[in-house]
């Protein structure tokens, strides 16, 4: 049963790396945003009062607001479990482009991964847990690398670049192909190494050399996101200005020093897996820090590669109006208040007719006697 589950597993994973690049955003929205959990305890939200704003628009149960910054960016409050989720969004659209593409696999045999850290020198890491280690998958720029389980002690490495190789007339680095070859420069060849020989797999590039196989190159056409709007953001200003405006508006309450600890973190792309949460770091530390720095971070998420079209922006500022009074409920509110004074009119003159009858009783026996 376990081997079978370990099959799946596997199976499972490597579906993530059957598709071509073009079948993922390189930009995502994620890129083009900042966003904060509130999930520090004590911390209280009326996220329902919003119910009756205006110049809002709800999608299910998120709330679109238009920034209090700029009228280009968006604010959007969404329950993120028990807790709320403030996003500063820029509008992004989807547009297609070409992208340089070299793509080569080579065989390492007589090795065992040994690495344990999700981030090193700027690469991300995924991982697949097992012994040994079925699947990894390193991450950066515009480079990705893909190690795969063969038997025991031998894994397939697939390294795709989407950067411009240039031809190897001057190269500094290695050069690699068959016919027309191509550059890998020397930093890009010292960043490759630098993650695989921290994995235990080399201990220099140029033993993937013996047998490489080329399996792509040229351009290849992808679908990718980029800003609606042209607009430098002073995110850090952005993100005091949205979470006083939402105190203000008695939406959420924060303190002053958690405003500012907020503050410091906002920045591009500071969303999704690197969203700004209240956790422990991995000194065991409780602060405001990004998610993928705290101790209990899980493997990232896929990238949010929708499309958020500068249409969804409200119109104006998010504003309250003073409740009115239905006439729905005005109408019986008046027939009963109608009736009580005719009720208490009706008292007093019942009242003024008793009084008077009374005075002409005493004025009557006083004649008789």
């Amino acid at each position: 049963m376990k081997q079978f589950i370990f099959f799946i597993a596997i199976i499972s994973f490597s579906l993530l790396f059957v598709y071509p690049v073009s079948s993922v955003c390189i930009n995502s929205a994620d890129d083009y945003a900042s966003e904060i959990v509130l999930n520090k305890t004590k911390i209280n939200y009326n996220y329902y009062n919003l119910a009756n704003a205006k110049n809002i628009i709800k999608e299910g149960d998120k709330y679109i607001l238009q920034s209090a910054y700029s009228q280009n960016l968006a604010v959007i409050l969404e329950k993120d479990n028990s807790d709320l989720s403030v996003r500063i969004q820029m509008p992004v659209k989807i547009v297609k482009k070409q992208i340089p593409y070299f793509k080569f696999s080579t065989t390492l045999s007589n090795i065992k991964i040994n690495i344990s850290e999700k981030e090193y020198n700027g690469w991300k890491i995924n991982c697949l847990s097992g012994i040994p280690i079925p699947q990894c998958e390193f991450d950066k720029d515009k480079t990705s690398i893909t190690l795969s389980l063969v038997s025991s002690n031998k894994y397939d490495v697939n390294i795709e670049i989407n950067d411009e190789l240039y031809d190897c007339g001057a190269c500094d680095g290695v050069c690699i192909g068959t016919g027309e070859k191509k550059c890998i420069y020397r930093a890009l060849k010292n960043d490759i190494q630098d993650i695989l020989k921290r994995a235990h797999l080399i201990s220099v590039f140029e033993e993937m050399m013996s047998s490489y196989r080329i399996l792509g190159t040229g351009n290849i056409l992808i679908e990718d996101l980029e800003p609606e709007i042209q607009e430098s953001i002073d995110w850090k200003t952005a993100m005091n200005r949205e979470l006083e405006e939402l105190m203000n508006q008695n939406i959420i309450s924060l303190s002053d020093s958690d405003i500012n600890s907020i503050t410091q973190l906002a920045s591009q792309g500071t969303a999704g897996n690197s969203k700004i949460i209240y956790d422990r770091d991995k000194n065991n530390y409780e602060k405001w820090i990004y998610y993928s720095e705290s101790l209990f971070s899980s493997p990232e998420k896929l990238k949010n590669c929708n499309e958020f079209s500068v249409s969804l922006l409200p119109a104006g500022k998010l504003s309250f109006e003073k409740q009115k009074i239905s006439t729905y409920y005005l109408v019986p509110i008046l027939i009963t208040l109608f009736l009580f004074l005719l009720f208490l009119i009706l008292i007093i003159i019942a009242r003024l007719i008793d009084k008077k009858q009374r005075k002409k009783l005493r004025a009557a026996t006083r004649l008789r006697g």
